[in-house]
């Protein structure tokens, strides 16, 4: 079971725009390179997921189904990787300590020089 963020992408895409064109164009790849990776999903899966004519195509019912679970997996993939962006961002900013007077004067501006503004000592 390989299966590639393109290979789902492209899926989802061309049973939202209802074309093979309009997907590749959404997705910024060529209408070939989008219809070997449906292909190539198709036959990993051993299933149909578009009725193929010169019309043009259609989803089958499990190319529906799967596009909708899919879609679910990519929002909840977005969600994961927003969380973790805004996690890594968190990394900066201010810390605040309490302690004693001696501790502050004495061992603290030796171990924190060059993150912020010396701390004044009190005579």
């Amino acid at each position: 079971m390989s299966y590639s963020l393109r290979q789902i992408r492209a899926l989802t895409m061309a049973v939202e725009t209802g074309s093979f064109g309009r997907a590749a164009a959404r997705l910024h790849v060529s209408q070939p390179a989008l219809t070997l990776q449906i292909r190539a999903l198709e036959e990993s899966l051993g299933v149909a997921l578009f009725d193929r004519s010169a019309r043009g195509v259609r989803p089958t019912l499990a190319g529906q189904a799967l596009a909708l679970s899919f879609q679910r997996i990519l929002d909840e993939l977005e969600t994961v990787v927003t969380g973790a962006r805004e996690q890594a961002q968190r990394r900066s900013g201010v810390v605040h300590l309490a302690v004693l007077p001696s501790v502050a004067a004495n061992l603290l501006p030796g171990r924190w020089r060059g993150c912020g503004p010396p701390i004044p000592a009190s005579g």
